[in-house]
Parts: structure tokens; sequence; C-alpha cells
């Protein structure tokens, strides 16, 4: 190769290399030139942006102008100055190739070399050197291996600056003023200017909701802030707004229960707002609510319409239909039953819905109305929902009401109460002879105060015969009889078990003769009363297995089976004991003990089956036992007859000491069984207590919101505020209301668990749920702002909580009384026994001392009536720590009692006496006796004072005799006008019937005026004129007039009379509550029927008045 042609080469390389310097010179400059306009740019533009702002934050467009210069020079320096500053060379370009493409292995730079442009080397090895280094740079880009940045990114980045320069500059006229303000300011900020911004502006609401308005002030703080509202535009009112929380800048005003669309504005002193439009909608509210009560078919109750309701009572089972009303068109309507999701009710008309359900348990329901435009009746209101179960019903006997003694040919008439809330299908007399199968007797309905579909405790008498000819007995036998009332499903409630023994004539008038002589029947065994108890309990463990938790029932039932091996234990020791006397017993006597005996094998049948819970096949084998006792009780009576009859015979002796043999026996064994019933009365009295706290509180807290709701209505009160206290009554009823339902349901859950006084709990629980309605009634009117009528209601519900706590405390009364009268019957039976021992003592001393069998009695007789004595302290010194506080007096004297008897130390004494018969020391221990029987006698006395002093409602007594009159009264009346409906018709055999039936009813009226006379004892007047009632029901008996005669007679000597004395009755009963409502500041009134008559009666006792 030529060095011509070297150097041509040469040439092209540095073309190459010089045109990728200008390439990269250019990126660089558009790199430089697309940055720094882009920050002047966005600089600018933020500039201009912020210069609206600049006097609430004047130091910010400064600082972003700032910034903006400081970035600006630095790109100007970094991205322009700097890269041209430090140009780049062919030597660079070719050391930067060479480092990129190892395969040039130096030839590019050595090509370029300059020593070897001017001949320092062999032009051979030059040519090689330059051919090598053009082959290899043709397949490189200069341009692109110098100038890797991205152009189009800097190019686009340059256009963008420019673009958002013209459109910042283009829109100077909005900013520049601004920058031109700030600078001529010296970029001092000027003083804000005022705002007011009032919230919530326009707004739609509901109709009597409350609508509150707030207003916030910025940037100055006027005196006073105005708020300026009108209806119709032509006049505005005003109203200062008042500061909300420490902030005066914060003001606010609220409209209460807002009934029509208004306009309003604010103003603070020159600000004003812009007026604002405050419009209304109709909320649906529920207006009404239907119900119908489709009862289940086992009620026997007919489907009932309720007008106006809500709250549902009913049985569970009940299907409910609902039929509500809206105050407005409604498009949609939803039952929530509890939490459970909403169902679509079904659209009747344009206000009208309805919806169905079936009650299963308490719970409550919720209605939800919505409109066509969406609106509803939030927030919804909850009606609750009480499920009535079906309580058992209650039975009580009204005669006999006791055990008796008959012969076979006797007809017992019997008749019973019975009470149930629903559900009862039937009624029947279970009869039974001995331990032969049951028998069920229809009953008649006497009366009934049943009023169709009340779910209310209802009362009906029923009554039969038994004819005890029919049922086959004979002298010995005895037949037993209750009350049963049936329900669905097997389900059924017994009365109390009672017992006709059947005697022959003679052996019932000998007693009959024979009591009043020493030693009469009063003084028999009675082995058959002990096992009678046993049969009854048996069959209430039957009645009540089902519904009696397993434990008490199986605690229950072990104490049965112990009770009846105690018994047989008991009877059996009497037969061995006796038999080893047997060359002493007379042939009667050998009787006794075999009928005793044959008792004793038929409890061990029955024992065993007691024991595994065969209760129903173990009931004849106690029947049959309880009749060989009843054989022996009446040989021990007829036995005592005889002797007393033939007094001083050897017979007699031999018979005495039986009787003690057995009575010892009997004695042992008559604590066992009086701690259960003393349980049982003992947490009925807990109950009633409890009940009685709880009462008293509901009436404190009624009464309470009953004056405040007298006193609300004479308060001068805005709507606003008179709505919210009326809300503020209104909850406090819903929970008094609550309170009282959950007392109503803990008194039917104790009725159903203890029969014991189930009428009272279950007429206690009615007359709460009449109160509860009352309570509701007062709700709702409250609801609807109905003040004066809801006044009504809660004064109803307080009169019947008022009544309820007088009967409770009357209850308790007679509790109290009762308990007393048992702990003086046993001070007194201490005292006789006591005395019995001294004279047991004495007889022995003085027959020269006594046998050491005998002795042995006497000491157990005297620590059977120590252990007595000492349950009987307990006994007393339980009443008078549980004695309330009206009853101060007894307590008292109950206390003192006790002090009395603890000061004397008798039971020291007892002890005492016990030792001196075990030395046979008689004449000590007879006279310690004697002064024992003097301090039980003298205690036993303070017992009967403190019982008098037990205050007696006479008030009671007196509406007990009113309402036994009228329905005395209301009988006879309907016994005339049948008799005079037949005397118009004579010949008839209705005639003879009527006549027959209204001499029945005379003979039992008679019976009843001398037992209400006994009642009003402590009212001479009124008991004189029952006296009166009685002798001339005597007279009218026993005379035989005409028909119509003897109806007159009766009408004016009776009737009339009759209208008379309830009037007095009537009247002095408004004399004893018009002192108590003095007291209360209430007002008695009289009822109608006895207006006349009252006012007749005190006309004449003012002129009685005046003759005197």
């Amino acid at each position: 190769m030529q060095p011509t042609n070297i150097y041509r080469e040469q040439s092209q390389l540095y073309k190459k290399i010089n045109a990728a310097i200008h390439r990269w010179r250019r990126d660089t400059a558009i790199k430089g030139t697309a940055i720094v306009l882009a920050i002047f740019s966005i600089g600018l533009g933020l500039i201009a942006l912020l210069s609206s702002y600049w006097t609430a934050a004047p130091y910010l467009v400064p600082a972003v102008a700032v910034i903006t210069v400081i970035s600006f020079l630095f790109a100007v320096v970094k991205f322009i100055i700097l890269p041209f500053r430090h140009d780049i060379s062919a030597d660079h370009i070719a050391r930067v190739l060479e480092s990129s493409h190892p395969e040039l292995e130096d030839r590019l730079i050595t090509a370029l070399d300059s020593s070897i442009r001017r001949g320092s080397v062999d032009i051979f090895w030059l040519q090689k050197v330059v051919e090598q280094a053009s082959t290899y740079t043709n397949k490189i880009s200069f341009e692109k291996e110098v100038s890797r940045s991205y152009r189009p990114v800097w190019f686009a980045l340059l256009v963008a600056a420019f673009a958002l320069l013209v459109i910042v500059v283009s829109s100077k006229m909005q900013w520049q003023p601004h920058i031109a303000e700030m600078i001529h300011a010296d970029f001092k900020p000027p003083k804000p200017l005022p705002e007011l911004y009032v919230t919530p502006g326009d707004h739609r609401m509901m109709r009597g909701a409350g609508f509150r308005i707030s207003a916030t002030i910025k940037n100055y703080l006027p005196e006073d802030v105005t708020l300026y509202f009108t209806e119709d535009d032509s006049i505005w009112q005003s109203v200062l707004m008042q500061p909300q929380g420490n902030d005066k800048a914060d003001v606010g005003f609220e409209f209460f229960a807002v009934q029509n669309a208004f306009h309003y504005y604010v103003k603070a002193e020159s600000e004003i707002s812009e007026i604002f439009h405050v419009t209304l909608f109709d909320a649906p509210q529920i207006k009404q609510i239907d119900l119908t009560y489709n009862y289940p078919p086992s009620t026997k109750l007919k489907t009932r319409f309720e007008k106006d309701g809500g709250d549902v009572w009913t049985p569970i089972g009940t299907k409910v239909t609902l039929n509500v009303l809206s105050t407005t068109s409604v498009s949609a309507a939803q039952f929530i039953l509890a939490d459970n999701q909403p169902s679509d009710m079904k659209i009747l008309s344009d206000t009208t819905a309805q919806a169905s359900f079936v009650v299963r348990d308490d719970s409550f329901y919720k209605i939800r109305l919505v409109t066509p435009d969406g609106l509803d009746n939030t927030p919804l209101a909850e009606y609750f929902i009480r499920a009535l179960k079906n309580q058992p019903p209650s039975i009580t006997v009204l005669r006999p009401s006791r055990d008796i003694e008959a012969t076979m040919l006797e007809e017992i008439p019997v008749k019973a109460d019975i009470s149930d809330d629903f559900g009862m299908e039937e009624a029947v007399l279970v009869v039974q002879v001995n331990s032969r199968d049951e028998q069920e007797l229809p009953l008649q309905l006497e009366s009934s105060d049943s009023r169709d579909n009340v779910l209310t405790y209802q009362t009906h008498e029923f009554s039969t015969l038994i004819y005890l000819e029919d049922l086959e007995v004979k002298p010995g036998d005895f037949v037993s009889y209750y009350f049963k009332a049936k329900e669905e499903q097997n389900n059924s409630t017994i009365s109390d078990i009672y017992y006709i023994d059947i005697g022959n004539f003679d052996t019932i008038y000998k007693v009959a003769t024979s009591s009043g002589n020493s030693g009469g029947g009063d003084n028999a065994p009675q082995f058959a009363k002990l096992q009678k108890d046993i049969i009854t309990a048996t069959l209430k463990l039957i009645q009540n297995k089902d519904s009696m938790p397993a434990e008490e029932y199986a605690i229950n039932l072990q104490s049965l089976y112990k009770t009846q091996v105690d018994v047989r234990n008991s009877i059996a020791s009497i037969v061995q004991r006796a038999k080893l006397r047997g060359r002493m017993l007379q042939q009667e006597q050998n009787e006794i003990v075999d009928a005793l005996a044959d008792a004793v094998t038929a409890m061990k049948l029955a024992e065993p089956k007691i024991e595994n819970d065969s209760l129903k096949s173990a009931m004849p084998h106690m029947r049959t036992s309880y009749h060989h006792l009843i054989k022996a009780d009446a040989l021990v009576s007829e036995r005592q007859i005889s002797n007393s009859r033939s007094q001083g015979q050897g017979g007699a002796q031999n018979q005495r000491e039986l009787t003690r043999l057995f009575q010892d026996e009997l004695e042992k064994m008559k604590s066992k069984y009086e701690t259960l019933d003393q349980s049982e009365q003992q947490h009925a009295q807990q109950e009633t207590d409890e009940a009685l706290r709880r009462i008293q509180d509901l009436a404190r807290r009624q009464n309470q919101l009953n004056q405040e709701n007298r006193q609300l209505a004479e308060q001068n009160l805005s709507n606003e505020e008179k709505e919210r206290q009326i809300k503020k009554l209104q909850r406090q009823q819903e929970e008094i209301n609550k309170d009282t339902q959950k007392l109503m349901q803990d008194m039917a859950e104790n009725t159903s668990r203890n029969q014991q006084n189930s009428k009272e709990s279950a007429q206690t629980s009615n007359d709460l749920r009449k109160a509860s309605q009352a309570m509701n009634h007062a709700t709702q009117r409250l609801q609807k702002s109905q003040q004066q009528n809801a006044l009504a209601s809660g004064q109803e519900a307080l009169d019947k909580l008022r009544k309820l706590e007088e009967k409770l405390q009357q209850l308790q009364q007679d509790d109290l009384r009762k308990e007393l009268q048992d702990v003086q019957k046993k001070m007194e039976n201490l005292a006789q026994n006591q005395r019995d021992l001294a004279r047991e003592t004495q007889q022995s001393m003085s027959s020269g001392g006594a046998d050491t069998s005998r002795i042995g009695q006497n000491l157990e007789r005297q620590r059977s009536i120590r252990e007595k004595f000492e349950s009987t302290m307990e006994e007393i010194n339980k009443l008078a720590q549980n004695s309330d506080s009206e009853e101060a007096e007894t307590k008292r004297e109950l206390q003192q009692v006790g002090r009395n008897l603890s000061q004397k130390k008798i039971d020291e004494s007892m002890q005492k006496a016990e030792s001196l018969l075990e030395k046979k020391r008689f004449q000590e221990a007879e006279r310690l006796m004697e002064s024992i029987h003097k301090s039980l006698a003298d205690a036993n006395q303070d017992l009967d004072n403190a019982l008098k002093g037990i205050k007696k409602s006479n008030e009671q007594d007196m509406q007990k005799a009113l309402q036994e009159t009228q329905k005395l009264r209301t009988k006879l009346e309907e016994l005339l006008a049948q008799n005079d409906s037949n005397n118009s018709n004579p010949g008839g055999r209705s005639g003879s019937s009527s006549s027959q039936k209204l001499q029945e009813e005379l003979w039992k009226t008679r019976q009843e005026f001398r037992e209400l006379s006994n009642l009003l004892s402590s009212n001479p007047q009124m008991r004189d004129h029952y006296r009166d009632l009685e002798n001339a029901t005597n007279g009218i008996v026993r005379q035989t007039l005409p028909g119509s005669q003897r109806l007159d007679q009766i009408e004016s000597q009776l009737v009339y009379k009759m209208k008379l004395i309830e009037a007095e009755l009537q009247a002095q009963l408004n004399v004893e509550k018009g002192l108590e409502a003095a007291q209360s500041l209430e007002t008695v009134s009289v009822p109608r029927e006895y207006r006349e008559l009252v006012e007749e009666y005190f006309r004449n006792l003012s002129s009685s008045e005046k003759l005197k």
C-alpha cells in the first residue's frame, strides 16, 4: 500500500471520530437545555399556581422561587457549562472505543498516533495496523458509541418544558397581579378576609325531628351571631346562636320537633351567609295495630280480635295476624321477629299491611314501613311478645274440705272451686273404696265467673253427691276422693285427697255421746293418720313426677320410703310389745293387735315397690294397710268408750296400759313428719315475702312516675322540652312494665312448681297481668303525647299494685297467726302432757312404787316432752325474729315469752326430773314436774295473749261478708224468679222441683248467715244483723205459706234486708277506705248499685242519732 493510501485511511478515521464528537456536543446541549428549561418552567408554574395563596401562606411563593433559581443555576452548571468546559479529543474517543471493543487491541489508537504519521515507524507495519483498524471500525458507529443518551426523551422533555413555559406565560394575567401585589407588599401578607361557614346548608328532613344549625367564623370573632328564619318569607324571626363548647368561633342553635318547612340564613356582623332552605318529608308512622288471635285447639278458646293493640299476650302455639295501619301511603312493609331477617308484609291497601306469625316463646317484633320515595319509620318501635304457658289448674275444695265419718247409706255433698287460665277439658271426682279400682264421677257446674276469650284465671264451681250406698261400702271400709281437672295430652291436676271412714250408726252415736267423758275418742292413738299422710304424699309425688326436677324427686322418694319404713317399724314394735303382754290382753285387744299386724304385712309389701319407684303398684298395699289401721283405730275407740262406761273394772287398767303403749310409739314418730311441712311452709313464706317486696317497689316507682306526670302537666314548658320529658316518662314506664312482667313470670313458675297456695299465687299473677296491661296502655298514650290519659292508666296500674300489696300483707299476717296458733297448741299439749306425767308419777308414789317398765316409760315420756319443748322454743325464737315490723307488739311479746322460758331454765329442770325418776325419788320428781307444768301453762297463756294481739283486718272481713251476701242474695233472687214463673203455670213437675230447691237453698243460707255472724264477731252491729237474718230464715223455713205469699215473705224479710246490709257494709267499707284515702289524698267512689241504699243508711243513722 502506498503512503498516500495510508494517510487517506487515517483521514477517514479522523472524520468518523470528529462526527462522533459533534454528535456528543449536540446531544449534551439538548439534554442540558431540556433540563434547565424544565426546571424553569415548573418553578415558574408553581409560583403562578401558589400566588393566589400567598396571603394564607406568604412564605411559600418566595421559597418556591428560591428553590427554582437554585435548581436552575445548578442545572446550567452541571448539564451545560461543565460538560462543554471539559471537551473531548480524538484520542479520548479512540480510548472509549477501544474499551468498548477489546478486539481492536489498541490498533485504532496506534493508527491515530501522530508519531506514526510523521514516519517514525516502518511503513509496512503501519500499513498493516491502519488496514486492520479501518477494517474493524467499519462495523462500528462512532456516533452511537460516543452518544448513548436517550436523545428522544430529552427532546420530548425540551418540547414539554417549552410548552409549559408558553402556557404559564400566556396566563400571566391571572397570576401576575398577585405577584405584583406580593412584591409591592414586600412579601408581607395582608390581614385575612373574614369567612363564615354554615352547616348543613340546604337540608331535607323528617317532620317532627330535631334540626341543628351550626356556624363557624374564621379570621375574626364577632360579638353576636344571629340566625334568621322564616316559614313564609313575610316575617323573619331572629335568635342568637350560642357557642358550642369552649371555642366561641363555633356557634349553633337547635330546633326541636320541626313541623313546617322554613328558610334561614346566618349573619355575623358584616358577614351574611346565603339563604338556605329546609324542606320536610312525612316519614311513615304506625297509627294502629289490630291483632287477630287464632288459638290452638287445645286451649278451647275462640278466635279473638283486638283493636288498637300492639303487644302480644297469648298461649304458645297461637297464630297472630297483624293488620298495621300507617299514617301515610306505603309501598312496602317488613315484619322483623326478634333478631331474624326481615320478611315482607302483604300490602292490603296504600296504608295497610298484614303479617302473621306463630308464638313460640317470649320475644319481640318490629314493623318497618317504607314510602314510595324510600323513607321509613326509623327508629323502629319494639312490641313485646309474651308466650303464656298453660298453667295447671288450681283446685280449692269447699265442702266438706276435711276427712269425715259417715254411715254406709249417707249421701255426701262435695264442692270445689277449680280455677284455670285455659285448656281445661274436663273436671271429675275420683272416688276409690279401700283398694278397689278408682271411679270417676261427673261433676255438675254450679257457677262460673268465666269470660269468653279472656286470658285470666277463671273460677268454676263444681259439685256432686257421693252416694255411699251405690259404692257398696260397709262399716270398717273407707272411701277416698279427690277432684281432678284434665287438660290436653293427658295432663291433669288433682286436689288434696280426703277420706270418708264408714261406720255404723251405733258406733258413731256412741262416740258422739261419749266425747265429753274422760277417755273419749280424742285420746285414740289414730294409727291410720300416719299412713293416710303417706298415701297423700304418694299421690302428690305421682302427680308431680314429670314437672319435678329429678334430684328433688329422688330426695322425696327416698324420704317417702324412709317414712313408710319408720311407720312400719313403729307399729311392728307396738305389735311385738303387745304380744309380750298377751296374757293380759282381752279378745278385743287381741283384735287390735291382729289388725296392726295385718297392716305391717301390707306395708312390707309396699316398701320394695316404693324403693324401686313403682308408686302406683305400691298404692294398693298402702291402702290395704290403711284399711287395717282404720279397723285398729275403731277398735281402740270402742274399747275406750266401753271403759269410760265401766270405770273401775280390771279391763280398763289393761286398756290404759295398751293405749299408753300406742301413744308412746306415736309420740316418738310425730316429730319426724313435721319437718317437711315446716320446710314447705317456710319456702312458700319466703316466696310471698319476696313477691311483696317487689310489688312494694313497683308501687313506689309507679307512684313516683304518676307524680312526675302530674307535675309535668302543671309546668309551663316549651313544646320541645315537654316532648323530651314525656319521652323520659315513657322510658321509665317501660322499665316498670318490664319488671312487672318479670315478677308475673316468676309467680307463674312458682305456681307450677309448688301447688301450695296455688290459687292465691295464680290470682296474684293474674292481678299483675292486669297491672301490666294498664302500664302498657300508659306507655302507648305517652307515645301519642296523651298525657292525661296516660296518667289515668298509670293510676289504674298503681291501684292494682296497692291492692296486691294489701292482699299479700294480709296473707303474711294470716301466716303469722297460723304459725303462732300451731306453737300455742304445741305449748298447750306440752303443759297437758307434763301435768299427766306428774299425776302418773304421784300415782306411782302413792301405790308404793312402780315396776321397772313403768319407770322406764315415764322416763321416756319426760325425755320426749323435753325434746318437744326444745323444738317449740326454736320455733318461738324463729317467729320472734321473722315477724314483720307491722307486728312489732307481737314480736316483743314472743321475745318476752322466750326470755321468760330461758330464765326459768325449763330444759334443765326437765333433765333434773329425768335424773330424779332414774333415782326413784318420785316425790321430788313430782314436785319438779308440777313446777314445770306451771311454767309451761304460763307460757301457753302468754302465747294466747300474743295471738289475740295480732291485728285482724276488719275491712277484709267486711269485704268478704259483702261478697258472700251478694252471692247469697243473687242466688235467692234467681230461685224466686224461677218459682214466680212456675206459680203462673201451676200443675207442672218443675214447680215442685223449684220449690224444693228453694227450700234447700234456704237451709244452706241459714247456715251461711250463722258463719257470717261469727266472721263479724268484732262488729256487734253487723253480727246482730246477720243473726236477725238467721232467725228470719228459721221462721220462713218452718212456716207453710202459699206459694206467692211465701215468695213475698222471702223478698221482704230476706232479700230486701240483705240489700240494706250490703249497703251498710259498703258504707262502713267506704269509711275505712276514706281514712286511708285521706292520708294519701285519694277519693273513694261508691258503687252505683249501692249509692241510693248507702244514702238511705246514712239518713237512718242520722235520724237515730237525733232521737238519742
